[in-house]
């Protein structure tokens, strides 16, 4: 038996490749017409802009470009979380009443949810600047986050709970995709892998430059993500945060009759999200079915 250990080789070692050449373009072939076309490109001339004037010119001006062409989805993305968290305020204070029944898992479940609203909006505010290598590790945050807080608020008896509460890590795989037996995750294993080659040090990883050029595919995905994401954080919200003993307490006792506002609110993002979906494509949905769904552990 060989003792050989086997070192893995790629076959594209040894290939010639470009690392960089700034002036491939036809176009830039004569000297004089060697320029920055495209905001967010890094050409490193000596006698160029600084990284950071680089890389503050491509935000404002991307910012634009992205307002632009995605005017109608912005809209429905923001409406979408500030009214998640518009429902979220009627009912959350009830949860600190001592006649309140809550979740067993309360402050997972609320740590998860507030956490991914600010990673989801983080990364929809990094994706508007043209950033949307560096929105990946928030969307990832999220999705864990979402993911580990269903987990637990369907089995609360679960170890992941408990490394939770002292800080231990959670082997994500392991731990909670494994464990859940319906529905199928191939869904959600597929879309873990996604974000995590994007945000490890790897050929996938974060982005070549600050510029719009070829990034509409990644863009695109950004969106569909938040698209996701959010309407996972209303799920948790309505079917495992919100307990029939905090909508009681709010319909009864708030003064801003609770009752007769928030159904109105529900119809309003009802209506938002459907409109979300348009901008999705199929395995999104399909995603959002699962999470959505009742889930056995």
């Amino acid at each position: 038996m060989s003792d050989t250990v086997q070192i893995y080789r790629s076959d594209e070692r040894d290939a010639r490749r470009k690392i960089f050449n700034p002036y491939a373009d036809e176009d830039r072939k004569d000297k004089k017409l060697r320029k920055k076309e495209h905001p967010g490109e890094f050409n490193y001339a000596r006698t160029g802009s600084n990284f950071s004037e680089i890389y503050e010119e491509a935000k404002s001006k991307n910012q634009i470009i992205i307002r632009r062409v995605y005017k109608p989805n912005i809209g429905l993305l923001i409406d979408g979380i500030d009214i998640t968290y518009r429902l979220a305020s009627y009912y959350l204070w009830w949860a600190y009443l001592r006649d309140t029944k809550i979740s067993p898992v309360h402050e997972l479940l609320i740590s998860c949810f507030q956490k991914s609203l600010i990673s989801i909006y983080t990364a929809f505010d990094l994706t508007l600047q043209g950033l949307y290598g560096a929105a990946r590790p928030h969307l990832r945050f999220a999705f864990e986050s979402l993911m580990i807080a269903k987990f637990c608020s369907t089995n609360p008896s679960s170890e992941v709970f408990d490394k939770w509460i002292d800080g231990l890590q959670i082997y994500f795989a392991n731990g909670v995709l494994k464990k859940i037996k319906s529905p199928n995750t191939d869904g959600f294993k597929e879309l873990w892998h996604v974000l995590s080659e994007t945000t490890h040090s790897s050929i996938y990883g974060s982005q070549p430059d600050l510029a719009l050029k070829d990034a509409q595919k990644d863009i695109d995905l950004n969106f569909a993500l938040i698209c996701l994401l959010s309407q996972w954080c209303y799920h948790l919200l309505g079917s495992h945060i919100i307990t029939p003993s905090m909508r009681y307490h709010a319909n009864r006792y708030a003064k801003a009759n609770t009752d007769k506002i928030t159904p109105g609110l529900r119809t309003k993002l009802r209506r938002v999200f459907k409109e979300q979906l348009v901008m999705v494509g199929k395995d999104t949905l399909l995603l959002l079915r699962a999470y959505r769904s009742k889930w056995v552990i």
